[in-house]
């Protein structure tokens, strides 16, 4: 189970546009970009990113084993929506996840490794 967990949603127009610009703005620090979905999954060397889309902009859970971890995730994230999307994106606050607004089927539930 992954420590530190935090949890945000910015709206913005064409989700999936700014999704798959995000991905590919970050993705050299990434271990790997999995689809699941509508989904997005980046996963790094001892933490997680999920970006869901939504109708009216993005969702996004970060985890990881650190709290150096997580902070270096949502400034990569941060900073790219300071970049890549519209002015309504340049607002975003994280907040500790108290409960999952992920609802995972079994076959999508990406596996965590983490101990």
């Amino acid at each position: 189970m992954r420590q530190y967990v935090a949890e945000a949603f910015v709206a913005v127009t064409d989700a999936p546009c700014v999704a798959e610009r995000i991905c590919t703005w970050i993705g050299d620090f990434c271990g790997a970009i999995v689809t699941e979905g509508s989904d997005r999954i980046l996963t790094f060397e001892d933490g997680r990113a999920i970006i869901r889309l939504t109708g009216d902009g993005l969702f996004f859970r970060v985890s990881s084993r650190n709290l150096v971890t997580t902070y270096g995730i949502r400034a990569l994230i941060e900073g790219s929506l300071w970049k890549l999307a519209s002015s309504s994106a340049m607002s975003i606050k994280f907040f500790p996840a108290m409960a999952s607004h992920f609802v995972w089927s079994t076959s999508a539930r990406p596996m965590d490794t983490a101990g």
